[in-house]
């Protein structure tokens, strides 16, 4: 079977499955903008009233690396009930610093929304240094303000900052009007406001994931996108960002193509190819826009390692914790290839990195190796 057919045939098994797994909102901007203004207020008049009636005021979160929080079905997302929540206290010395810094993101937010005004998370910490201690400190309150407001950032004004890179036959329309074109042989930055990706379009016939900016550049350099029949190319350049992440999965809900991924054959890339498909703890309340269930796993396999002869690392302590506590999680142990590759790991005690398969020959990685990962149909 032809390299194309199979990604045709890849394509309709997919859709099959993950036709329902995205469901698009109706985009009722205005509404929102509203209703988070409105939970704002809200939220600062219960702080104001405890204050007036001598009582200590709070904050209600979550811890977010709390993996009991979540649940899978298809992602990691968070749950509608039963959660262990946890209080920022004013009264609590550790929590003074916390709940002060929420407090005045909350009003940045609120001015942000009223005036129709964006901000990035590192551009809320570096023009007011004085009231945070990291940007870590900013990062965090964003995430517990996501989950008071239960609203993803984006929508409160604050985006992340990108860093991810695409390259391929795609335009991304946006709903100011304008249109950005990533068929530029370099590639194009991921844009800081995917969520105003209103449309795509694309004759592109699958996307290709590359773990770190040097293999996309490698491939763009040997003209990949048009020897891999019409592919779009796209990194997070290592772990990938909310913008890059979103866009993937934007792909899949407009377009419907195979996604595939290629990672290092190392605990570090398979966590990497984890986060694009299924999500992570961290933004479980964000799964929908995030986790993008229909990727595949296209390379690099533990068990390619061998065969290739690939220049290769014995495994350290750390990467052999990280493959055991990769196959307890509930996602991997109901994928019967997910658990074989990491057993492969464990069993051959060797790990390698995509630029090894370059190594063979120039050619090597796209003329060989992709095209018959394909034809094989080794993607997991």
């Amino acid at each position: 079977m032809i390299f194309s057919e199979v990604l045709s045939i890849l394509r309709l098994e997919l859709i099959d499955i993950y036709s329902e797994t995205f469901e698009e909102s109706p985009d009722n901007s205005a509404s929102k903008k509203e209703e988070h203004l409105r939970k704002i207020e809200s939220v600062i008049l219960k702080v104001v009233k405890e204050i007036s009636r001598n009582q200590i005021p709070y904050f209600e979160t979550i811890l977010h690396t709390d993996c009991s929080n979540c649940y899978f079905d298809g992602r990691i997302k968070l749950k509608k009930e039963k959660l262990k929540i946890i209080k920022i206290n004013f009264g609590k010395g550790n929590c003074r610093s916390k709940f002060a810094t929420i407090m005045y993101l909350l009003s940045k937010i609120h001015k942000l929304l009223t005036t129709g005004q964006v901000s990035t998370r590192r551009e809320l910490y570096y023009k007011n240094l004085k009231n945070f201690k990291s940007q870590r400190d900013v990062d965090i309150a964003i995430k517990d303000i996501s989950y008071i407001l239960n609203a993803p950032p984006w929508e409160l004004g604050v985006l992340a900052t990108s860093k991810g890179m695409v390259s391929g036959p795609l335009l991304l329309h946006l709903k100011n009007g304008q249109v950005l074109n990533c068929n530029i042989k370099e590639g194009v930055s991921v844009p800081i406001n995917v969520s105003d990706v209103e449309n795509l379009t694309s004759t592109a016939k699958w996307m290709l994931i590359i773990e770190k900016d040097a293999s996309f550049q490698t491939l763009l350099d040997s003209s990949a996108v048009e020897k891999l029949d019409s592919c779009i190319l796209i990194t997070g350049k290592g772990f990938p960002d909310v913008n890059t992440r979103m866009l993937v999965c934007k792909v899949w809900q407009k377009l419907q193509i195979p996604i595939l991924a290629l990672c290092d054959a190392d605990p570090y890339g398979f966590e990497i190819m984890c986060v694009y498909r299924f999500g992570s703890v961290s933004m479980s309340n964000l799964a929908d826009s995030l986790a993008c269930p229909s990727i595949r796993w296209l390379g690099i396999h533990p068990n390619d390692i061998k065969p290739l002869l690939l220049n290769s690392q014995t495994l350290s302590a750390n990467d052999i914790k990280k493959i055991k506590n990769a196959m307890n999680r509930s996602y991997v142990q109901k994928n019967f290839n997910l658990i074989n590759q990491l057993q492969t790991f464990l069993k051959e005690n060797r790990k390698a990195e995509i630029e090894e398969i370059s190594n063979i020959s120039p050619n090597f990685l796209i003329d060989v190796y992709l095209k018959n990962k394909i034809q094989c149909k080794e993607y997991y």
